[in-house]
């Protein structure tokens, strides 16, 4: 229960008007003699409780919402000529609020003004209109997205840079009410592993508030990335009620057929998919209708056509107006299909679109492209005879057609790719009408606060001390990246003995790391704050000698006595050398661990829970589907905590959850595949400092060379860096000004635009 104060303040936050703040002090006290508290509430009161040193107090929580929304509201009339995000838009807002000087300087010191955020190269047609406001927009699904966001533990700022982003990206789609049709083309740039899936979650939730119709999400080219989609769909925006589609929750019968219901899946179990309370049809919202499910790509509709159809099914306020009519927009619910990146799935999803009733160029539709670097951008060379072409070059080519064929049928279609490594799609040919080219927008994120990335793991400030510097012993836990996590891997592949040391070392790691966060659990009385504690191990893309270092690894996993004085006296000095080091360096907040000895239980418990199930390795290299869904790695369906090996399916997109040591030694030529490997990026709260990069450092290269990986990838993630840095010089310029070939800029398609002279 919160106070009478706590009550009034939220109370009257929460019945402000997005776009006109009024003064709070005096409203609050009104709260309060309505509640029958006579008591004196001050200015000083006030602040002190919506700056409270507790970020989730609900005080504060909720004025840091509203006040990022002030922050972001377009030509707000109560501030004239301030932009958004500016301190001179901060102090329209509070002044508008009623606070003193010295109560702003307060409330500015709590709440920094965002300056940071996603960087925006932007282009628009001469006859664009300005659409997308935040003020007075419906917010239905985002309000549920929000709540989703709230309760896995995100806060204020963060929900804030995330709303204020996605309102980057939705501002600049074709308003769905439009009389005539425009497609967008744009392009999100994140960072791998960086919260991509949350941004276009935001997105697609703010589009159907606004009206979009039908949302189609293009995922990799496995079912392990389109599944891992679509779940998190589901579970974040699509929720309870839209996935039940009308079936009585209290019928075990006919929920068993149900997604996620029936498979027993364990955030269903713990109410973790988000829940709006009633079908959202009896809320007078629509609702969503799901065209692909859990284990289900797209599928013909045959008979259940009209299943697509808005016309067929879905009565429309007035039939003879155009679906996009606000009297008709509003009114239908929303079609959805997550579906992966392959030829055949795609030509049954125009087939079916071909085939219904709706013209198609009425329908608003927003297509997420996850992953677009990869097979979307027809990268072959057209001259090349199709004979001569691999079948992955032709796969390529036809993906890109079919969707070049959904952007031509729906015209009513906006076009957003979201990417890590961008350079295939910002260097496509703009007068190439079949590729994917992003004429209308480039938006960069920032990752939020806790994400571990490519600088994560190197030292690229130049005031720490290079690796190749004389003055080595300057570079430590405290100030090194590369000492604090990275770990060098460094045996004659030939020799066994060598190899079979390094990869115990790393075993070692892993079992330490998960002891140490099951004492982390148990002294904060969390049991499950660490559901997951995995291990990759990624050698080579080919799946055939994945089974002979799989069985590699067992072999050193059974020789490695963790039950024995030997083992133990191995993490003792493992931790002495290493974690204990980096813990109080990089995590003095962490529960402390007065003594090895504190450890030891945590160790058998960490040891038992790995040799769970059939084995502590798992092979993951999608032969077949069955190979990357099984029971031991199933992150739904419970606890896993494993040693995975694998190649192709973990490089890309999938999200292997708990990840704590990786062990890399795969090489690559192509730097978008590098980078696209880096799986130990990602968020690790709560166990940031127990991570650790083992890494070939002299793996074989062509021509008797040897290639140390890690230098590769810091010269990657450099190239990376630059390319962000160009991105953010060209912020607020148009499109094709804004790239970064002169070549391009003088294409006809910018010189028709701008003139023969790029601006």
């Amino acid at each position: 229960m919160t106070d009478p104060y706590t009550d009034a303040i939220v109370s009257v936050v929460r019945g402000m008007s997005k776009s006109e703040p009024k003064p709070m002090l005096k409203r609050v006290r009104f709260e309060l003699d309505d509640a029958g508290v006579g008591d004196d509430f001050s200015e000083t009161d006030l602040v002190d409780a919506i700056t409270s040193a507790d970020s989730n107090s609900p005080a504060r929580f909720e004025f840091h919402i509203q006040l990022s929304k002030w922050d972001a509201v377009s030509d707000a009339a109560w501030a004239p000529g301030a932009p958004e995000h500016s301190v001179e838009r901060r102090s329209n807002a509070l002044t508008a609020l009623g606070f003193s000087d010295r109560a702003q300087e307060r409330i500015n010191h709590a709440f920094q003004v965002s300056l940071s955020g996603a960087t925006v190269i932007s282009d628009k047609p001469a006859d664009w209109d300005p659409w997308y406001h935040t003020e007075g927009v419906r917010s239905f699904y985002w309000d549920g997205y929000r709540g989703v966001l709230e309760s896995k533990g995100w806060d204020a700022t963060a929900i804030g840079e995330l709303s204020r982003a996605t309102d980057e990206v939705v501002k600049r789609l074709a308003n769905p009410e439009r009389d005539e049709p425009y497609q967008s083309k744009g392009l999100v740039v994140g960072h791998v592993q960086s919260g991509k899936t949350a941004n276009f979650t935001g997105v697609i939730a703010k589009a159907i508030d606004a009206g979009y119709k039908l949302i189609i999400v293009l995922t990799g080219t496995i079912e392990l990335l389109r599944s891992q989609t679509q779940r998190r769909l589901d579970m974040e925006l699509v929720g309870e009620e839209n996935i039940l589609g009308g079936v009585p929750r209290d019928d075990d019968e006919l929920t068993a057929t149900v997604d996620y219901i029936g498979s027993g899946d364990i955030d269903w179990l713990d109410g973790k998919f988000v829940s709006y309370g009633k079908d959202p049809r009896e809320l007078g919202f629509p609702g969503i209708r799901r065209l692909t499910g859990a284990s289900d790509d797209y599928k013909l509709l045959k008979a259940g056509l009209g299943f697509l159809d808005f016309r067929q099914t879905d009565h429309l306020v007035d039939p003879a107006r155009p679906l996009y009519d606000p009297l008709n927009l509003y009114r239908p619910d929303i079609r959805i299909a997550v579906v992966k990146k392959n030829s055949t799935v795609l030509k049954k999803l125009v087939s079916d679109l071909k085939s219904t009733k709706t013209d198609l160029g009425e329908i608003p539709t927003l297509i997420i492209d996850d992953e677009a670097d990869q097979a979307s951008i027809n990268t072959t060379r057209p001259k090349k005879p199709k004979d001569k072409e691999s079948k992955e070059a032709r796969e390529r080519t036809a993906i890109n057609g079919w969707i070049s064929e959904l952007l031509i049928r729906l015209k009513r279609a906006q076009y957003i790719g979201y990417t890590a490594t961008p350079f295939a799609n910002v260097f496509v040919d703009p007068e190439d009408s079949e590729d994917l080219f992003p004429k209308d927008f480039i938006v960069s994120l920032d990752p939020p606060p806790g994400y571990m990335g490519g600088k994560s793991f190197h030292d690229l400030d130049d005031e720490v001390p290079d690796v190749d510097d004389t003055a080595d012993e300057e570079r430590t836990v405290a100030n090194s990246n590369e000492k604090a996590f990275v770990r060098s891997l460094v045996a004659d592949p030939d020799d066994m003995d060598a190899r079979d040391k390094e990869m115990l070392q790393a075993l070692d790691a892993y079992v330490l790391a998960g002891a140490v966060k099951l004492h982390r659990s148990s002294v904060l009385g969390q049991p499950k704050l660490f559901r997951h504690h995995t291990m990759l191990v990624h050698e080579s893309v080919n799946t055939a000698e994945h089974a002979a270092l799989a069985n590699d690894i067992r072999k050193v996993w059974a020789s490695a006595g963790y039950d024995l004085p030997m083992g133990l006296k191995r993490l003792q000095d493992l931790w002495n050398a290493d974690f204990r080091q980096v813990t109080e360096a990089r995590a003095p907040e962490a529960p402390a661990i007065a003594a090895f000895a504190d450890l030891i239980t945590h160790i058998g418990h960490a040891v038992d829970k790995i040799q769970e199930g059939v084995n502590p390795v798992v092979i993951v290299n999608g032969v077949a589907e069955k190979d990357y869904l099984q029971d031991d790695i199933n992150f739904q369906a419970g606890d896993v905590w494993k040693i995975l090996v694998g190649g192709a399916k973990l490089s890309r997109g999938f999200t292997v959850e708990g990840l704590t040591v990786s062990y890399y030694t795969r090489r690559t030529m192509a730097a978008d595949t590098l980078m696209q490997m880096g799986r130990w990026f990602g968020y690790r709260a709560g166990y940031r400092d127990l991570v650790r990069l083992y890494i070939g450092r002299n793996v074989p290269g062509p021509r008797n060379t040897v290639v140390d990986l890690y230098r590769s990838f810091q010269a990657v993630v450099r190239d990376e860096e630059d390319f962000r840095e160009e991105l953010r010089r060209f912020q607020g310029f148009p499109a094709c000004q804004g790239e970064l070939s002169p070549a391009v800029q003088s294409k006809p398609a910018c010189r028709a635009r701008y003139g023969s002279t790029p601006r």
